[in-house]
């Protein structure tokens, strides 16, 4: 045996009376509520920053940390101040400055609805524009500080090479005078043990007669007067100009080294602030090209000052020039464009006085009059209303939804969102 449940007999019962011509109308009334197609546009959190407060007050400089002249102290400014901000809420709120529609008007998606002030706004825009500026203009200062040391490098490389030319020929003079000072030391000593055997001019053939040039010291040049040796005075003397010569080369040598190892430690120190210079210029590059951000988001934030349409439709609700918004709170209210909707539920024993197209009437307890409108939809399937439609022949018990279209345009009051109304079926046509 096959058995279909109740839901099925009522639906197929209202499928039924819903095809034959002139269903009789029950005249019953529920509860209804109005569709909310309406759209609440909220300010947006526009990024104003706080005063700083803390101007004028030496918290941060002075030794003592205190105003001259017996003012706040540092830490009761910085306090005094975070209270003031605390509790004026500066910098989260904005100021409604220009409201371009009213109650009553019919805007397009995108229309302008009012305007936020926007000085403060457009200062922030500035300020990036002047960030961005300013780390655009790190660029090229880098660049020449590069470049700087690349030329100082150049030209520690050139002082490197003078330097080690003059050590070489400093110590090839060296050695040079090294061996004439050893020369002179052995002419000496073979003057002093010819000295004790004979008088006069030494044995021909051990020094020779005639003018020889003994080479040049620090004290001039020395040479044998023709037909004889150079006397002892001759010699200590010169000795002594080349140890002295041989001993200010020493003393240049090693200024000279020291200052090569200096020049090698400067060009090292130079290499290492090359690298950190060719890494700064990176980040430098970097913040040049990501300021382009900082104006974007400033630009972005002052556009968020202009409230538009989001829809278009009918506008219930709107702010007054001057109004103090923070943010999400409701600039505009508006109602999507088209018929005013209702909703209601009905017990299953009534679907068969409910059919699409039929006649409907809505009252509600704030205006005299009626509204009148026709079934739009009539749900496929019984179910436990929401606690708003609280009638006696739905309460606690299993009911179709039902919508209702209002066709009449508005007359004498309109419908708010949400709104409980009175819904009759079978209210004439």
């Amino acid at each position: 045996m096959n058995r279909r449940s109740p839901i099925a007999h009522l639906t197929a019962a209202a499928l039924a009376c819903a095809a034959l011509a002139g269903c009789a109308p029950g005249g019953s009334v529920y509860a209804g509520r109005v569709v909310d197609d309406a759209f609440t546009v909220q300010a947006a959190a526009l990024a104003v920053p706080a005063a700083d407060l803390n101007a004028g007050f030496a918290g941060t400089q002075g030794a003592a940390g205190g105003m001259t002249g017996g003012g706040l102290s540092g830490a009761s400014a910085r306090s005094t101040v975070s209270t003031i901000a605390a509790t004026t809420g500066i910098g989260s709120v904005a100021r409604v400055a220009r409201v371009a529609v009213r109650p009553g008007d019919v805007v397009v998606a995108g229309q302008e609805l009012a305007v936020f002030e926007t000085g403060v706004l457009s200062a922030n825009v500035a300020l990036a524009h002047a960030a961005q500026a300013s780390a655009r203009a790190q660029v090229p200062v880098i660049d020449s500080a590069i470049d700087s040391a690349r030329s100082a490098n150049a030209r520690l490389s050139t002082t490197r090479t003078t330097v080690r030319d003059a050590i070489a020929k400093l110590t090839t003079t060296r050695a040079q005078l090294a061996d004439k000072l050893a020369t002179l030391k052995a002419l000496a000593a073979a003057l002093k043990r010819s000295s004790g055997r004979q008088t006069g001019s030494p044995a021909p053939g051990r020094i020779p007669t005639g003018t020889v040039p003994l080479g040049k010291t620090p004290g001039g040049t020395l040479s044998r007067p023709t037909g004889g040796a150079p006397s002892p005075a001759q010699l200590r003397a010169t000795i002594a100009q080349l140890e002295a010569g041989i001993a200010k080369l020493d003393t240049g040598l090693a200024r000279a080294r020291a200052g090569l190892t200096k020049l090698s430690a400067a060009r090292s120190t130079l290499a290492d602030a090359r690298v950190q210079l060719r890494d700064l210029r990176d980040l430098v590059g970097l913040a040049a090209d990501a300021s382009v951000l900082g104006v974007r988001a400033a630009e972005y934030q002052r556009s968020l000052a202009t409230v538009s349409a989001p829809i278009g439709g009918v506008v219930v609700r709107v702010a007054s020039a001057g109004d103090v918004l923070a943010p999400g709170a409701t600039v505009a209210v508006i109602r999507r464009a088209g018929d005013e909707r209702v909703t209601t539920w009905i017990a299953p024993a009534e679907l068969g006085n409910v059919h699409i197209g039929g006649a409907v009437r809505v009252r509600v307890d704030w205006a005299t009059g009626t509204r009148r409108g026709r079934v739009s939809v009539i749900g496929t399937r019984a179910d436990y209303p929401p606690t708003s439609y609280p009638t006696k022949d739905v309460h606690l018990t299993r009911a179709m939804p039902i919508e209702v279209v209002m066709d009449d345009g508005v007359r004498g009051f309109s419908l708010p969102p949400w709104a409980p109304v009175d819904v009759e079926f079978g209210a004439g046509k």
